[in-house]
C-alpha cells in the first residue's frame, strides 16, 4: 500500500478584512494605524493540515490534484486620504469631547467641595449651640446640694 502526500489548499486570512469588523470604523482605524507607523499591516494567516496521506487502492488508481495551483491574490486595499481625515477628525472629535468632560467633572468637585465645607462649617455651629445649651441647662439644673432645697 503506497502513500501520497496531498497538500490540501492554504485558506488566505485576512483580518482586517473580516466580515466581524464590518463597518467602516475598523478598516479607517487600521488604515490609520498603519500609516502612522503604529503597526503593520496585518499579515495573511493560513490554516491546513501538516501532512494528509490517502491510501492508493491496490488496483493502481491514483488521485490527481489541483491543489499545486497558487490561489490568486487579493489586491491590497487603498485607503482614501479622505477616510484617513475623517478619523483624524473624529479623534479629534473625540479628544475634545473627553476634555469637555474632565472640565465638567473638575467643576462638579469644585461644587462638592464647597457643599461639603457649608455642610462642616453648620456641622460646627450646630455642635456648638449643642454644647452652650448643654452648659446652660447644667447651671439652672438644681443639685441635691443646692440652697435652692434648703429654703424649701
Amino acid at each position: 500500500m503506497a502513500c501520497s502526500s496531498n497538500p490540501m489548499p492554504l485558506l488566505p486570512l485576512r483580518i482586517s478584512s473580516s466580515p466581524l469588523l464590518s463597518g467602516t470604523l475598523a478598516d479607517d482605524f487600521m488604515a490609520t494605524l498603519v500609516a502612522r507607523g503604529v503597526c503593520n499591516p496585518l499579515p495573511s494567516l493560513s490554516f491546513a493540515p501538516t501532512r494528509r496521506y490517502l491510501a492508493v487502492p491496490k488496483s493502481g488508481l491514483s488521485v490527481k490534484s489541483n491543489s499545486n495551483k497558487p490561489l490568486p491574490l487579493l489586491p491590497k486595499p487603498s485607503i482614501p486620504p479622505k477616510q484617513i481625515i475623517a478619523l483624524l477628525d473624529l479623534l479629534e472629535q473625540m479628544d475634545n469631547d473627553v476634555v469637555k468632560e474632565i472640565e465638567r467633572v473638575r467643576q462638579h468637585i469644585k461644587e462638592v467641595r464647597a457643599t461639603t465645607e457649608a455642610f462642616r462649617e453648620e456641622r460646627e455651629v450646630r455642635y456648638e449651640q449643642i454644647a452652650l445649651r448643654k452648659d446652660q441647662e447644667e447651671r439652672e439644673t438644681k443639685r441635691p446640694d443646692d440652697e435652692f432645697w434648703l429654703n424649701a
